[in-house]
């Protein structure tokens, strides 16, 4: 009896010293930078073959390198003329644009593949801010499995090699999240300026950015159940941020009269491209067809934790379900627009498989063995899907019917 004894406090002591090296936030954010380094270095590939998007975003980075912001005024002025530009996105994402800018006098030229490196960087930074994200609404272990769950995802390992902005937009959204969360928790003043920083990053990114303040709406409601008072300051970041990039898209068209034509066209545009009305157009639930398509264990395990989220962390579930059903109603729908809600819907995963292991009428120990089977199982359908997808069925662009031909549906 002693023995048992002895060998039960040993193996106890053992789980705690190997807890508490988890969460050590020095030593789990090392470990999953470098997992990740490692698993998106090992499956890099150049951009090829470059989309049409690459390539206007590579002029639009060569023109702001090499004449400053001249040259994006010149490319916004003739931007509905120019037989290039005009089938593209338009020269504001100057938050995308000056790191890519910047990063590509340093590592060789203004090419698709230096962009891509950008993506790549972006990639690394997302899978971090998820890590603090998730460490911070649920504790460290759910931070770390949350985390490799972003770094192996389908969708972020494809676009970290994808010489695109949605890396970028989805690191600024993650970081518009933490600070958001943090201005409700801490209520300091430096968190409600950074908030308004990276908001602006966000416009500055993407336009889209306007169709995500429902969805930070509906967020801040959640964290408004526990009173509002002294909170009232959070809605100047939300209505600072687009009024500065307003007047910089402004300046940038040499008035009001080209920046509305400007954006009168491009929306125009969306409709008119055969490629857009032929694969980005589909019902409201397009979404979660791609989701599957991409991650079925995840957004199966997801569906389960969102129904089981503790109080703290259902301001993201109403986050991730506004941003979805505002997204949804847009003429064009790609699931790479979405990539910024995927450390949301991978910690709803790990939620999901702690409460299925739960679940299990059995001893506390075996249902964390059940939880870490189903952490390996989620990690490796992953990797699976990736190979299957990407690897193997030639996915460069993730649209619906691309994903169901590489899933096999049809030949």
């Amino acid at each position: 009896m002693a023995a048992a004894s002895a060998f039960r406090d040993h193996r106890e002591d053992v789980c705690r010293r190997h807890l508490s090296f988890w969460e050590s936030s020095g030593v789990s954010g090392a470990v999953i930078v470098l997992v990740a380094l490692l698993w998106r270095l090992l499956v890099f590939a150049a951009p090829e073959p470059v989309g049409y998007d690459e390539s206007v975003y590579c002029a639009y980075a060569q023109l702001l390198g090499e004449r400053g912001f001249d040259g994006l005024r010149k490319a916004a002025r003739v931007w509905r003329d120019h037989e290039v530009f005009n089938k593209g996105s338009l020269p504001y994402r100057i938050g995308y644009l000056f790191p890519c800018a910047w990063a590509c006098k340093f590592i060789g030229g203004y090419t698709p593949l230096n962009l891509a490196r950008i993506s790549f960087f972006f990639g690394l930074a997302t899978v971090v801010i998820a890590w603090r994200l998730a460490r911070r609404w649920c504790g460290p272990i759910y931070g770390v499995v949350t985390a490799l769950l972003v770094a192996f995802s389908p969708l972020g390992t494809l676009l970290s090699a994808r010489a695109l902005q949605d890396s970028c937009f989805a690191f600024v959204i993650g970081l518009s999240l933490f600070f958001f969360d943090r201005c409700w928790r801490a209520n300091r003043r430096s968190d409600v300026l950074w908030l308004g920083i990276v908001l602006l990053w966000g416009w500055l990114s993407k336009e889209s950015m306007l169709f995500l303040y429902p969805a930070y709406l509906l967020m801040g409601l959640c964290y408004a159940r526990d009173g509002w008072h002294g909170k009232l300051s959070l809605i100047l970041p939300f209505l600072v941020a687009p009024l500065l990039h307003w007047a910089v898209v402004v300046w940038l068209s040499g008035g009001w009269k080209i920046c509305w034509e400007n954006y009168s066209a491009y929306a125009a545009m969306q409709r008119q491209i055969p490629y857009a009305v032929k694969f980005q157009a589909g019902p409201w639930f397009r979404y979660l067809v791609d989701w599957m398509l991409l991650s079925p264990l995840v957004v199966v395990l997801a569906i389960a934790g969102a129904a089981a989220l503790p109080r703290n962390v259902q301001p993201v579930l109403a986050f991730t379900l506004g941003a979805v059903a505002v997204m949804s109603f847009l003429p064009i729908l790609n699931v790479r627009f979405l990539l910024f809600l995927d450390p949301c819907v991978r910690l709803f995963a790990v939620v999901g498989v702690v409460a299925v292991s739960r679940r299990l009428r059995a001893a506390v120990r075996d249902q964390c063995v059940a939880a870490l089977g189903l952490i390996v199982i989620l990690l490796g359908s992953e990797l699976f899907q990736f190979y299957r997808i990407v690897e193997g069925g030639g996915v460069y662009d993730p649209v619906t019917a691309e994903l169901i031909r590489a899933n096999g549906f049809i030949r």
